[in-house]
């Protein structure tokens, strides 16, 4: 990780990082992203109050679709991304008087990290049934500016692959 300037107060922003296929349910479908246990019930899940995020992708019906680039895109395997910030969260479950370093957030996040896939039809698609998605988590150490005029300062993110190493649709240090 880079250093920072000076002895300046600093936190760690966290964010989950999200992978998948664009046409990997052939249709629009969501990732939610909770922080703790979460409702069994899938129709619940956009409004459940772990939720900590959802990252929605727009996809064309491929058993309806005439569009030509969607076809060539799903049979490339397009990938597309999408981005989740934990800090606020994290802050909200572990106390915002913490700087949220590794040592603390990674066994945490390692137990309540959970992420689940559904259909834009509410079904729920298993994350094992679509292998390409990947979920991971990183951290970037951030300067906390001590003027007006100062912007904060980012160092360099580090990843934490051992929150979804293992796990289905998570990431592993190779990924």
């Amino acid at each position: 990780m880079s250093s920072l300037s000076g002895d300046k107060k600093h936190y760690n922003e966290w964010i989950a990082n999200i992978t998948v296929e664009k046409y990997a349910a052939d249709a629009t479908f969501y990732v939610y992203i909770f922080l703790g246990d979460f409702t069994p019930e899938p129709s619940l899940w956009g409004e459940d109050l772990n939720l900590v995020g959802t990252h929605v992708v727009f996809a064309n019906n491929m058993n309806f679709t005439g569009c030509e680039n969607c076809r060539d895109a799903a049979e490339a395997h397009k990938l597309v991304t999408g981005t989740i910030p934990l800090t606020g969260a994290l802050g909200d479950k572990l106390g915002n008087d913490h700087v949220l370093e590794p040592a603390e957030v990674v066994p945490y996040l390692k137990k309540e990290l959970h992420w689940r896939i559904q259909g834009h039809d509410n079904r729920v698609i298993e994350r094992a049934d679509m292998p390409s998605l990947k979920v991971s988590v990183a951290h970037i150490k951030v300067a906390i500016p001590t003027s007006l005029g100062e912007f904060p300062e980012w160092s360099t993110g580090e990843k934490a692959p051992e929150v979804t190493t293992g796990r289905a649709g998570g990431a592993t240090e190779n990924d």
